[in-house]
């Protein structure tokens, strides 16, 4: 997961999946929140004007109703979720939620929950790639050595960004 994905942008960046967006990349869904956003106001305003009644705040200008947007968003979701093929499949996930003692049904909430792993496991990659720039940059400037930009995922790098996040791993003693 954590090389070779492709990013949200479609680009790589040294074989690590680009997150800092904020969003995953899905068909069929707007890029980011701001830009659904926008697109849904848009559609909500234009359905406000062919309805037009006596819809205006004391302004003067049009009150948005926060309910029918999102609304309109987790439907728009909910759509795209029976197309969309998450990195992680429906089977693994459904076998992890059942040994959990969750049983799903429907399988717009098996791939929800798989595309949170995935946001998950995305996040938790990219800031383990942050840490183990700022530990190979502080290397290199104590040592000249020759740049190699090949980066590794090192329990060293991991285990603060699941700190973080409150997952505490401890590194074994010996290895059998």
């Amino acid at each position: 997961m954590a090389q070779g994905g492709p990013s949200s942008s479609g680009s790589t960046n040294n074989g690590w999946a680009d997150v800092s967006s904020g969003s995953v990349n899905m068909p069929g869904l707007v890029v980011s929140n701001a830009e659904k956003m926008e697109t849904l106001q848009g559609k909500h305003a234009a359905s406000k004007d062919a309805d037009r009644k006596d819809t205006t705040d004391h302004d003067g200008e049009d009150a948005l109703d926060p309910e029918a947007i999102y609304g309109q968003v987790f439907t728009d979701f909910l759509q795209s979720l029976e197309e969309f093929t998450p990195t992680i499949p429906d089977a693994v996930t459904s076998h992890y939620m059942s040994t959990a003692g969750f049983q799903v049904d429907d399988p717009r909430l098996l791939r929800l929950i798989s595309l949170s792993s995935q946001k998950f496991i995305a996040d938790v990659t990219n800031d383990a790639m942050q840490h183990c720039k700022l530990r190979t940059a502080q290397q290199l400037k104590n040592q000249k050595q020759t740049k190699d930009r090949r980066f590794q995922l090192t329990l060293e790098d991991l285990l603060p960004t699941l700190k973080e996040r409150g997952i505490n791993v401890k590194k074994p003693h010996y290895f059998i």
